[in-house]
């Protein structure tokens, strides 16, 4: 005679763990708000310890050619920090340079564009949100090497474009002078930081969810005594919720988050060639600049991708409760880590 499967409750793969009827909808709740809170927390404690190492992990306004707002341009007094914003100066004179040269030898653009790439992945190893957004939204959703990639890339570009287009604008369109262009950067660069902040929150508050329904008892229990088949409707996973890969439009948010604030090398480029009536070069050098940008970008999302398949290997897969519960710790913290980026730097430049 036949055996047949009798399951005393209903496969738990439900996207919202509280539709389970032994949970309670409030406890769930209460759990994802402990999770958001206290994830919120350690990553502002992590950031206060890390700080005193560092001197600040929000760079200081006023040091870029403008006076104001473009911090991802200024650097650190001193360490790591300080050595990548002294190298970025000593590039960006050798662009200047360039663009003299240019004005009398068209054979110099090779060389202008030369730096100018190498500018740029100088230029992303240096303190900023722009990067570590890409990275950590890699990081805390399951999102394929391609995806991430491309991430990078059009984060990169897009900073360029934004910068170029600002200028153009202001400069050309509006004949603004440079005080009036610093102001709609510092501006522009506000929104951004709020942006990052919202899309972390959003983020994080989706991945508390899905870890409170982790962590639930009543997972615990049906995790123990629910005993799967292949034939037992549960979609051949012993874990309540199967992870889902990131969609086009949550990538979107975060890449116009990210990018949208210009690059203050770009826009200092561009300044100087309109005045020597080299915009064209300075718009080829500044793109050149977002290619540099998205090489050290894209390598981050790469190492945020093979962090997170190391995670999931050494706690036994996206199969097994415990390599879920690890797996999506893992995407809180990076959710948690986006969210106080966006809003250190906001509240910095307030």
């Amino acid at each position: 005679m036949p055996h047949h499967h009798v399951h005393d409750h209903s496969p738990m793969t439900h996207e919202h763990p509280h539709e389970h009827p032994h949970e309670h909808p409030a406890a769930h709740i209460w759990r994802q708000i402990a999770l958001f809170v206290l994830s919120l927390a350690l990553i502002t404690g992590l950031g206060i310890v890390v700080s005193q190492f560092t001197g600040s992990l929000v760079p200081p306004a006023g040091k870029n050619p403008f006076g104001a707002g473009m911090r991802e341009g200024a650097g650190a007094a001193g360490g790591i920090m300080g050595m990548i914003s002294t190298l970025q100066s000593l590039f960006s004179a050798h662009i200047i340079a360039g663009l003299k040269e240019f004005s009398q030898s068209s054979e110099a653009v090779w060389g202008l564009l030369g730096i100018s790439f190498i500018y740029g992945v100088v230029h992303a190893a240096g303190p900023g949100h722009g990067k570590a957004v890409i990275a950590a939204y890699v990081l805390a959703s399951k999102t394929a090497l391609k995806r991430g990639i491309g991430m990078a890339v059009a984060a990169a570009l897009l900073q360029a474009l934004v910068a170029i287009s600002l200028v153009g604008l202001f400069s050309i369109v509006l004949r603004a002078t440079a005080s009036g262009l610093s102001a709609m950067a510092g501006r522009i660069e506000q929104i951004s930081f709020a942006a990052v902040a919202l899309v972390g929150l959003w983020l994080l508050w989706g991945k508390a969810g899905r870890l409170a329904a982790l962590i639930a008892p009543q997972v615990v229990q049906d995790h123990h005594h629910h005993h799967h088949g292949e034939a037992c409707g549960c979609g051949h996973s012993h874990a309540p919720i199967a992870p889902q890969e990131a969609g086009m439009r949550d990538m979107a948010l975060a890449v116009l988050a990210a990018g949208i604030r210009p690059c203050s090398g770009a826009i200092l480029v561009l300044v100087f060639a309109l005045a020597q009536g080299l915009f064209g070069v300075g718009i080829a050098a500044a793109l050149v600049m977002g290619l540099g940008t998205a090489l050290t970008t894209s390598v981050l999302a790469c190492l945020a991708v093979l962090t997170r398949h190391t995670a999931i290997r050494m706690s036994g897969g996206t199969e097994s409760l415990l390599g879920q519960r690890v797996i999506t710790g893992l995407e809180v913290l990076a959710a948690a880590f986006v969210a106080w980026m966006g809003a250190a730097f906001l509240f910095a430049g307030l």
